[in-house]
Formats: structure tokens, sequence, C-alpha cells
């Protein structure tokens, strides 16, 4: 057992004291947590996901959950230096140095089995993915309910239903993501790119017209599961490139017009023109 699985074994063990008090609601197997290595920017130790898998039971934001159960998990650890949350619901934990203390001590004594893997080989990846909008009942392309349903039961999924706020909606997500099959002038993607966002999307017309590949976000074959896999797991991979691609988004709508202020002034300036037609017209 790694030292992932043990500190999994400790916060599921805080979960259930904490749900004998009614003050949560836990799914019947809590195998949907998990425990990784956060990247070096948030400075911390272990990175867990156990708000975001709960949070649809508890019928509660990931952010708010995360709150209240790293209270929860610090009061309950004596060895957590430091406990932050991040978007859209991590736990970052931040051990105090007696912590690896006993690590390595435990390491030295268990040297013939410590870190050999007993779980499925599989890559696991702190990745929440977020679906706004609703079902669409009159195009026959759209979801079904009996689909919605099934694909809510993944932990790692949120359907949010009609979203007003876009704005808040995509400053809260670090990478947008539409897999069209077809689309005209993906407004979703202008909107992702105007809150500076790197952007995936199906290597389609319209979409490629926003998402430039390599620059500005990545394109996957259209329909392709796998490749889509792929990107995801590579724009995930490296953080340089999604900081750039970010700051590219932002410069593809400001260089192409594409803003609000921009498209408003040229559809005014269509209708003042296709208005002194008109004048003209009649003056024949």
């Amino acid at each position: 057992m790694n030292i992932f699985e043990q500190y999994l074994d400790k916060i599921k063990k805080i979960l259930l004291d904490f749900s004998k008090n009614g003050d949560l609601i836990l799914p019947d197997s809590l195998e949907g947590i998990t425990a990784e290595i956060p990247p070096s920017k948030f400075n911390s130790d272990i990175s867990t996901n156990v708000a975001m898998v709960l949070s649809k039971i508890n019928k509660k934001p990931p952010i708010e959950l995360a709150n209240t159960l790293s209270e929860e998990i610090k009061k309950n650890d004596k060895l957590i230096d430091e406990i932050s949350v991040v978007k859209p619901g991590f736990i970052n934990i931040k051990f105090k140095p007696v912590f690896w203390t006993d690590f390595i001590k435990e390491i030295i004594q268990n040297s013939k089995s410590f870190g050999i893997n007993t779980r499925e080989n599989k890559k696991n990846y702190l990745i929440e993915l977020q679906v706004a909008g609703d079902i669409f009942h009159k195009n026959p392309s759209s979801c079904t309910p009996q689909e919605i349903e099934e694909w809510s039961k993944i932990s790692s999924v949120t359907f949010l239903g009609k979203v007003s706020d876009m704005v808040g909606f995509w400053q809260g997500c670090d990478v947008a993501i539409l897999p069209s099959h077809r689309e005209g002038f993906p407004k979703a993607l202008l909107e992702a790119a105007a809150c500076g966002l790197p952007l995936l999307g199906s290597d389609v017309p319209g979409v490629r017209e926003i998402v430039v590949d390599g620059v500005n976000g990545l394109l996957f074959a259209k329909g392709d599961c796998q490749d889509i896999a792929r990107k995801i797991e590579k724009i995930y991979a490296d953080q340089e490139f999604r900081q750039s691609a970010g700051k590219a988004s932002r410069e593809v709508i400001k260089s192409r017009g594409l803003s609000n202020h921009a498209v408003e002034a040229a559809f005014v300036a269509l209708f003042k023109s296709i208005k002194t037609r008109a004048a003209f017209a009649n003056d024949r």
C-alpha cells in the first residue's frame, strides 16, 4: 500500500465518522475518491477529489463542500500543517515535517514491499468534467434523459443543466471542450476564449476557425473518443501550454474582432448601411 492509498483510507474513516452525525451523505461506495501529487505551484503534498465525488449526493457545490470537509479533515489529523481548497473543489494538504519522518521510518521497516501497486494499473487524473446546458428535446441528436442519468453516476462528471452566468462558469474552469460533429460558429468556444481559456475542439468547420491547433488549444478527430482522451491528457500534462494557450485565446478574440463590443458595432454598421441603401432606393 502506497502513501496515497494509506491517506485515502484515513480520509474515508473521517468521512464515515462525520456522516454518523448526519452532516454528510455518503454513497454506497467511496471508490471514486482519489489522491495524487498536486502541481508544484500549490506547494502541497497531496490533493484529493473527495468533495467533487460527494457534491452530487449532498446537493452542494464542490467548493462549498470542500471547505466544510477540509475543516473536518484538519481537525482530525494533527499532522496536517496547511490545508487549502482550489477550484473546482480539490482539497490540497501539506503535512508537518514529522509526517515525513514517520513515513521514511515506515519505508525502511517495509523496504521489500513498500510502493508496490496492488490496485488495477490505471492512469488517474484529478479532472472533473462540468457539462453546461439542458437537453434539447426537439433535436434528435440531443442526449436523452436516460443517458444523462447514467453518465451522472460517474463521480468526476457533473451536469449543471441550464447556466445563465456563463462568465462565472467559464472562470471556474481550466479548459473548455466542445466535441461537436458540426458547428456554425460556436458561441460557447467564443465565450471561453474571451475568458482566457485554452480550448479543445473537434476538427470540423466552425470549430477550427476558433481553435488554432497548437496555439490556443488542440483539435481532435470528430467522434474519436480515443483522440479526445489523448488531447485531454496532453493538455492536462502541459501547464505551460495551458497558460500560453489561454492568453492566445484572448488574442484570437481581440485580433479577429470577435468581442461583444466589436460584434455589436459591426451589426450597427450593417443596419445603418441597409437603412442608407433603402433610403437611396426610395429616392429613385
